[in-house]
């Protein structure tokens, strides 16, 4: 706060030097002025949302998994859904526009979004423009059997591959399992067990004979889980990630919370975005992820300096005759908190939107500015 007001007392009159630079409303600008268009940059608000999905695959011999004492195994293929976290940030886009009018001596740098990020009345504190890549993760999953207790070691896998029929049916390249049926699949698991049993109970020695009997024990393993999976099913898990943007107006009332609804949730449909035009037309329920923004209404006192300057007549002539130096925003601070299914999350934020908008009065001087909100960071008179 005190940062703020020291530049707005930095700004309490016209210099009495020659104007090297002026910005004007793009509105206001004339058709032949010499100089460049900037933004007073607006803060997005970004959610990522990343979901757990699961594909649970039937068994084919799903109505007779009563033979291997398997009880409430899928019967029918379904998807289901299931938020794991929301991280929130923020994100800088372009707000509204202004012309920057110069006589030629002046360097000017702007970020990628349009904003100021220094003036100066050489080049040599030029500074390069940095650009920001997402990285966007890939989905990943693996196959497991649906009941936790006959899920393979996959720290101990081996080589040897389950064999997941019900795959081949699903994609055409198998009509049913060739001469098997429910009983001979649970007389074959029963066989392979009694297998393994002997291998421990044989008691040979030895170092080399142990370790191979290990080896053949899994392998065992391995298709015993195979064909338990033609009873109990398979599912596949991946994580899905989104991201929902929003650059929300400020309330008319600094003091009232403001609820957006982001987006809609349910276990069988997963994520479906609200718009943010139409989210003051939704009706909040169980299933609608809500983001609450609450001021802190730090901006209040610089907001009545402002109001009491623009009232000011002679003030705003020369404002609207010379222009200003440059525009910029004082931000709000803002809580940004969702409480959905258990999942509690909350971010403080600077809102540039949410702040007030005022300007510089001098025009000769050699400004550089915040990277992330276009906050003036230092003024220099030269």
């Amino acid at each position: 706060m005190r940062k703020y007001i020291l530049i707005l007392a930095l700004a309490a009159g016209f210099t009495a030097q020659a104007q090297t630079y002026r910005s004007f409303p793009i509105e206001q600008t004339s058709n032949n002025a010499n100089g460049t268009y900037y933004t007073v940059p607006k803060t997005e608000l970004v959610f990522d949302i990343t979901l757990k999905k699961t594909i649970i695959h039937k068994g084919i011999f799903a109505k007779s998994a009563y033979l291997l004492g398997l009880k409430n195994v899928p019967l029918e293929d379904d998807t289901l859904y299931a938020v794991e976290s929301i991280k929130i940030r923020p994100n800088s886009v372009p707000g509204k526009m202004y012309m920057l009018e110069t006589n030629g001596t002046v360097s000017i740098e702007k970020n990628d979004i349009g904003a100021l990020r220094s003036i100066n009345k050489d080049n040599s504190n030029k500074k390069p423009i940095e650009f920001f890549v997402e990285r966007h993760n890939r989905f990943e999953g693996i196959p497991k059997p649906v009941i936790p207790s006959i899920c393979a070691d996959k720290t101990a896998s081996l080589p040897t591959k389950p064999i997941y029929e019900t795959y081949f049916i699903k994609s055409g390249a198998l009509e049913a399992a060739p001469d098997m049926t429910a009983e001979k699949v649970a007389s074959l698991i029963k066989s392979l067990r009694e297998s393994q049993i002997k291998m421990l109970s044989d008691g040979i020695d030895g170092t080399y004979m142990n370790t191979a009997i290990d080896f053949m024990y899994k392998q065992l393993d391995e298709i015993i889980n195979g064909y338990v999976a033609m009873f109990a099913g398979v599912c596949d898990t991946e994580t899905e990630h989104i991201k929902i943007r929003i650059t929300p107006e400020k309330p008319i009332i600094a003091e009232e919370d403001l609820l957006i609804p982001i987006c809609s949730f349910n276990e069988k449909q997963g994520i479906k975005v609200i718009p943010y035009s139409s989210a003051n037309n939704t009706q909040i329920d169980n299933g609608t992820i809500v983001a609450r923004l609450q001021s802190r209404n730090t901006t209040k006192q610089i907001a009545a300096l402002l109001s009491s300057q623009s009232q000011n007549k002679e003030l705003q002539d020369q404002i609207a005759k010379k222009g200003a130096g440059i525009y910029y925003a004082i931000p709000e601070i803002v809580d940004v908190s969702v409480d959905f299914g258990g999942l509690k999350v909350q971010k403080t934020i600077n809102m540039m939107q949410f702040g007030v908008t005022t300007c510089t009065f001098s025009n000769n001087q050699s400004i550089e500015f915040d990277a992330e909100n276009g906050i003036p960071s230092s003024i220099i008179s030269k």
